[in-house]
C-alpha cells in the first residue's frame, strides 16, 4: 500500500472522498487532489491535523481556501 492509502485507511473511517484527482508524470512521488466531506467540525480538525500538523506519511499537504475550491469546482 502507498502512503496515500495508508493515509487513508489510518486517518479517513469518518469522511467522505467526494473528489479525487491522481498525477504521476514520473517523478518520485504522484500528487492527488481529494476533496473530504466531514461528519463534524471536530472530524474535519482531526483529519486536518493529522495531514498537515504532524510527520505523517504525505510528503506534502495543503489545505485549499474556500476561493481556490470555488475556482476547481
Amino acid at each position: 500500500m502507498g502512503a496515500l492509502g495508508e493515509f487513508l485507511n489510518d486517518n479517513c473511517s469518518q469522511v467522505s472522498v467526494v473528489y479525487f484527482s491522481y498525477g504521476y508524470t514520473g517523478e518520485r512521488a504522484g500528487r492527488a487532489l481529494i476533496g473530504f466531506d466531514f461528519e463534524t467540525e471536530r472530524v474535519r480538525e482531526k483529519i486536518r491535523d493529522s495531514a498537515l500538523n504532524r510527520s505523517s506519511v504525505l510528503r506534502h499537504a495543503t489545505e485549499l481556501s474556500e476561493e481556490t475550491i470555488g475556482r476547481i469546482v
